[in-house]
């Protein structure tokens, strides 16, 4: 069992997951960014160096969710599960 047992996800949840990679040292980061953090160029550089980081995946970090909760044996909710739940438990 991982540290969540329940996650429950507004729908419109903005943050993108973003899993880069340094070209020089093969070194993996993850990054979870809003929009507006994503038009920051410094979140794709290494610190150190200024190297431009390889994008590797970049995906909704809703939907990233979604395909991975299993994973970490949780369960995963967003506001639109709940709606549909809802709608045909009153059916």
């Amino acid at each position: 069992m991982g540290a969540v047992e329940t996650l429950i996800v507004w729908e419109n949840f903005d943050v993108t997951r973003y899993v880069l990679r340094n070209p020089q040292n093969q070194e993996t980061k993850i990054l979870h960014l809003r929009s507006d953090q994503e038009k920051e160029k410094s979140h794709f550089q290494d610190k150190d160096t200024g190297v431009e980081l390889e994008h590797v995946e970049e995906m909704p970090l809703l939907e990233w969710f979604a395909n991975n909760y299993k994973n970490f044996g949780t369960k995963f909710y967003s506001n639109l599960n709940i709606y549909i739940s809802f709608f045909f438990v009153c059916v």
